[in-house]
């Protein structure tokens, strides 16, 4: 049977373990440094993500709001027959703006006009005013108010108007002097889609006569988002006059 010899420890090994040793404490604070940083990482990303999918919720929320014949009519939000929308705010004031079938009438804005912040304004007074192409077109207030704040971003991009009318183009702030969204007047729900469909057929039979290239209804009942675009001028002002004055 063969002897097995115990083979003396080098020099070469002491080093190896030593290295080996060596390593293991410096990669072990390493691993506990990388693992700290995951974890913080995850407490920053973590709410960012979620902001992020509440965010794009609330979007896709307000893109698929409620619509009727082709018209958007979110559902939170009162509207009046001069096409305004209203929303009340935290401080119990109501933030107003153009409805989606106002924005479609007037057609592209290439200028808005607010009335200075702390103005106060009787119903019927000029709130804003839009500037179309060639035409100007003056917004009523539709109840005496007070302005408390205007949406700037709107002065600075008037498009918005037309690209978010219910929220980047919202118009002002106001503290108004009786209880407006109180008052009886103003619909919701399914009364205000019942009132938006009678209002697309009395905008179709108030063009009626347009010539023939004038296309209201390209799909079969919906109203073109481009639809102030294909009137003249004449028409477009009795069509605004008609339904916002």
């Amino acid at each position: 049977m063969t002897e097995i010899q115990n083979t003396p420890i080098q020099l070469k090994d002491y080093l190896s373990i030593a290295g080996i040793t060596i390593l293991i404490l410096v990669a072990l604070p390493l691993l506990a440094i990388m693992g700290l940083t995951l974890q913080f990482g995850f407490i920053i990303v973590a709410p960012v993500l979620l902001l992020s999918a509440i965010a794009y919720t609330l979007g896709r929320r307000s893109r698929n709001a409620p619509s009727v014949r082709g018209i958007q009519m979110p559902t939170q939000l009162l509207f009046d027959k001069k096409h305004n929308w209203f929303k009340r705010n935290a401080r119990n004031n109501i933030i107003i703006g153009l409805d989606d079938f106002g924005q479609r009438i007037v057609g592209h804005t290439n200028k808005i006009k607010i009335a200075p912040i702390g103005k106060h304004l009787k119903k019927g007074d000029t709130l804003a005013t839009l500037e179309c192409g060639t035409q100007s077109i003056p917004l009523p207030i539709p109840c005496n108010s007070q302005i408390v704040r205007i949406n700037t971003e709107l002065t600075q991009d008037p498009g918005l108007l037309n690209s978010s009318p219910y929220q980047k183009g919202w118009i002002a702030e106001l503290k108004p002097e009786e209880a407006v969204l109180r008052s009886g007047v103003l619909l919701r729900g399914e009364e205000a889609r019942s009132w938006m469909r009678l209002e697309v057929d009395r905008l179709i039979a108030a063009v009626r006569n347009v010539p023939a290239h004038v296309n209201c209804l390209p799909d079969g009942g919906e109203l073109s988002k481009g639809f102030a675009e294909n009137l003249d001028s004449k028409t477009r002002e009795r069509i605004t006059k008609t339904f916002l004055n």
